[in-house]
Parts: structure tokens; C-alpha cells; sequence
């Protein structure tokens, strides 16, 4: 589902851009695994977001995603580890970042994060620095704030 949503939005624009840039056959490939790599991380800690997060940050209510019956990825791992559990008591538990199904989300959105950068340093340019540091600014914040089990992007 993750993969669905904003990771191919992501990898059709790296891929695009950088054909777009007059960029060779291996710079696309490299920015697709960027871009589907960057959007798969996005949308994990988004949905982390949607259920531990500080309102005045995110412009989301706790939990709202789960009261609208969205099935994020915390969610999801949740339900698949304790199938009987449902509605409050869901989002109840999930309202920390020391459960269990957002910390294991937490660390999927790392290891995409971490393939991302890595991906990047198979292509060569202008700018590779640039979005490896934009990269690290958009996640690291995020992923500091669930403990250091999760927090390393390099």
C-alpha cells in the first residue's frame, strides 16, 4: 500500500526530472530509486506521524487517520500483530512512539531513507550533495524525535 501512494508519485518525478535535465539513462534509474525510495519514507513517517505527532506540527489530530479508517503502515502492523484489538483501544496504543508497530515503522522509514541516500551515490552531478543534505533535513527531525534505535539516516 505504502509503495502505492506517495513512492510512486516520488519515483515518476525523479525519474522525469531527470530525464527532463537532459540527464543519461543511469541518472533516471538512480533518481526512480531515489524518488521511490524518498516517497516510501515519506508516507511511513507521515503515518507516524498521523498517530504520535504534535498537532501544531503536523496540522493533524492524533489519531485521526485511524478514526477516519486509514490503514497505515503502524496500523497495519498492529492489527497484524494483535488481530482482536479495535477502534480506541488501537489508537490508544498507538498514541506513543514505544509501540512496538510504530517503532518497527519507524525503522522500515529509516532503511528507506538509508537506500535513498545510498542511491543517490550511484549517480554523478550537480547537486548530489545538495539532495542528500535536503534528504537528511526532511527526515531527520522525524526520526530523532522516536529514540536512537531509529534516529541514524547515515
Amino acid at each position: 500500500m505504502v509503495r502505492q501512494k506517495t513512492a510512486l508519485f516520488f519515483e515518476t518525478a525523479g525519474a522525469l526530472g531527470a530525464r527532463l535535465g537532459r540527464g543519461s539513462a543511469e541518472l533516471a534509474d538512480s533518481m526512480r530509486l531515489v524518488g521511490r525510495n524518498v516517497g516510501m519514507a515519506y508516507q511511513m513517517c507521515d503515518d507516524i506521524a498521523g498517530l504520535i505527532g504534535d498537532v501544531a506540527v503536523t496540522g493533524k489530530a492524533r489519531g485521526q487517520d485511524l478514526r477516519r479508517a486509514k490503514k497505515s503502515l503502524p496500523v497495519t502492523l498492529a492489527m497484524d500483530a494483535a488481530p482482536g484489538a479495535l477502534g480506541d483501544e488501537l489508537s490508544a496504543a498507538l498514541a506513543t512512539s514505544d509501540h512496538p508497530a510504530v517503532r518497527a515503522a519507524a525503522r522500515m522509514c529509516r532503511r528507506h531513507v538509508e537506500s535513498a541516500l545510498r542511491s543517490i551515490g550511484t549517480g554523478s552531478g550537480v547537486g548530489v550533495g545538495d539532495l542528500q543534505a535536503l534528504i537528511e533535513a526532511i527526515f531527520e527531525p522525524v526520526l530523532a524525535h522516536l529514540g536512537p534505535d531509529v534516529v541514524s539516516v547515515h
